[in-house]
């Protein structure tokens, strides 16, 4: 997202990158080649951001220019994921790793790493090629690089670096009311920033004329589904209405077979007419009346026909309508 700030719109070069969820705001400026990622914010706030060319910011990092300590990042920099870079200057060929923080008026010179959660403190200028450890303090110019647990060591130089001054513009020893108020008016310039760019940087989107053919696709579709016959039914819905019609009649009719017990005989092949009619709703046949399973061949070869001829008759009748049952 590009925001104007303050009167001023970021710029971004035509080759470079900018991913749909970060942010540049105010007088920003992206060079050549260079890849903001997701979630990355770069804010000119009252002075400048400058990314050189081929630069990285990776996810969620936090670029900040201020009046007086403008964030400069020089070419062929990665600034990693969660690091901040307030008011700062990255020297060319510079590694700002995960989570580093960089203040105000700091210099990092030209190859140096600051490794993870490495600090730089306001003033500081760490040389060319140098390397603050992990989680390491780099404070003073030139930089002694101190772990946090000296603390003693290290406020002894930063207590003369003048912190509030050189970040909030006011005196050692300024209440916290009276430091945000400042800020809460400081930052309220945004009240009045205005959105000019929602679309991704570098994405090919699809073009007037491809959206055309596209709808055109979708019409021709839409046409031939129209054309179609509705009347004629295919073989398969032909068997599939059968199907149905079947199921339907065996779950109505059948049950009339069952016997008192619950028994379904018409699930299972009847004999022949020389062992007589099937026994009436009521009845019970003797148990060597019924087939056996398996015995399907020889004097009850022709039981499963009966069924079906008897089944069709169900299905004709049950395309035929009823009669009204209050008739």
């Amino acid at each position: 997202m590009l925001i104007e700030h303050r009167g001023k719109a970021p710029s971004v070069h035509e080759s470079a990158y900018v991913a749909p969820t970060a942010v540049l705001c105010g007088d920003v400026v992206v060079g050549a080649g260079s890849r903001v990622l997701h979630g990355a914010v770069l804010t000119a706030e009252d002075g400048q951001v400058r990314v050189g060319r081929d630069v990285v910011i990776m996810e969620n990092a936090v670029v900040k220019g201020r009046a007086g300590h403008p964030a400069v990042i020089g070419d062929f920099v990665l600034v990693g994921p969660h690091a901040h870079v307030n008011g700062a200057e990255v020297r060319a060929g510079a590694f700002i790793a995960t989570g580093a923080a960089l203040f105000p008026g700091s210099v990092i010179g030209n190859g140096a790493e600051i490794r993870i959660n490495g600090v730089v403190q306001v003033s500081t200028t760490v040389e060319a090629g140098s390397v603050v450890p992990i989680g390491w303090v780099a404070v003073g110019t030139p930089a002694t690089v101190r772990p946090p647990d000296q603390h003693r060591d290290i406020w002894a130089i930063q207590r003369d670096l003048d912190f509030p001054g050189t970040v909030y513009g006011v005196p050692r020893g300024t209440s916290m009311r009276k430091i945000m108020a400042g800020q809460s008016e400081f930052y309220g310039a945004h009240l009045d920033d205005v959105v000019v760019g929602e679309d991704l940087v570098g994405e090919d989107p699809v073009g007037e004329d491809e959206e055309h053919v596209a709808g055109e696709d979708e019409e021709h579709v839409a046409q031939e589904r129209e054309d179609e016959p509705r009347d004629q039914p295919s073989d398969e819905s032909e068997h599939s209405l059968h199907t149905d019609l079947v199921d339907e009649v065996g779950q109505t009719e059948r049950p009339q077979h069952a016997d008192e017990t619950g028994h379904d005989s018409s699930a299972e092949p009847v004999g022949d007419d020389q062992h007589g009619d099937r026994a009436d709703a009521g009845d019970h046949a003797e148990p060597n009346d019924r087939a056996e399973p398996g015995d399907h061949a020889g004097s009850h070869g022709h039981a499963w026909d009966h069924d079906r001829v008897e089944l069709d008759d169900h299905v004709e009748r049950a395309l035929t309508p009823e009669p009204d049952p209050a008739r």
